[in-house]
């Protein structure tokens, strides 16, 4: 039962038109055309440490896609459809029905990270650089994914429609693309204000760090780990008073 409902919902996950299009397509195309285009300006010594730098940046906007945009808009349909509660009348409870949910997320950024780092290989020769580096890498990306979906299910919980809860997450989704600098233009050319708020962001420090995370060179995790905790406690707070709304209005 519970390996035909993890079936049906990646099916359902990679039937939802934004997981191919912001979650497989954008990140390949992201990370072949910036690589060319800023690889050229640089000195040949740095040009494979550039490429790798952007390539593994570009990498946050999988678990971006898939635990913000992927899973807020398919259980907003879902929650307005009456999904869960149609679920439970076969005896499938809420929480069996949620847990599904994110064993098929995780499985989904699974394959979505392997297309993409297989295309980015043959493009760009990228390819694991120390196994303890790597690790930690996905131990980020993971992390990522898990807070994205605690925002994005607490997000579609307290709206509750699909427009509404599309609206904001795509405007979170492109603001935090913007403020980790991964949409072209970088932390450093940020005017202060914004580095502020930048530094806040763990992706920012992610993404200015996944070259040195990923060859096991970063010596000072601090700042991201302090910021990768805020989001996590932000990504509680917020799930927590979506379901004390959620348990107030079924009372």
């Amino acid at each position: 039962m519970q390996a035909n409902l993890i079936k049906y919902e990646v099916r359902n996950i990679f039937g939802n038109f934004f997981i191919p299009l912001f979650g497989i397509a954008m990140p390949i195309f992201m990370g072949i055309l910036i690589p060319k285009g800023i690889v050229g300006q640089v000195p040949e010594a740095f040009q494979d440490e550039v490429t790798l730098s952007i390539v593994l940046g570009m990498s946050i906007m999988i678990p971006m896609c898939v635990g913000l945009i992927g899973y807020a808009a398919s259980y907003a349909q879902e929650l307005e459809k009456k999904i869960p509660l149609r679920f439970k009348l076969f005896g499938v409870s809420n929480r069996k029905f949620i847990a599904t949910k994110l064993i098929g997320q995780m499985i989904v950024v699974t394959i979505t990270l392997v297309i993409y780092f297989i295309t980015m290989h043959f493009v760009h020769g990228i390819r694991p650089a120390n196994l303890m580096g790597t690790l930690i890498y996905f131990l980020f990306i993971y992390f990522f994914t898990i807070c994205f979906l605690m925002i994005s299910h607490a997000v579609a919980d307290m709206i509750g429609k699909f427009g509404p809860t599309y609206a904001v997450i795509m405007i979170l989704y492109f603001f935090l693309l913007f403020i980790s600098g991964n949409m072209g233009l970088r932390y450093e050319n940020f005017p202060k204000f914004l580095q502020r708020i930048a530094d806040m962001i763990p992706l920012t420090h992610f993404s200015g760090d996944s070259a040195n995370i990923w060859t096991n060179s970063l010596s000072n995790y601090g700042e991201l780990i302090q910021s990768s905790l805020t989001l996590f406690i932000i990504a509680c707070l917020l799930l927590l008073w979506s379901t004390f709304r959620k348990n107030k209005t079924y009372n």
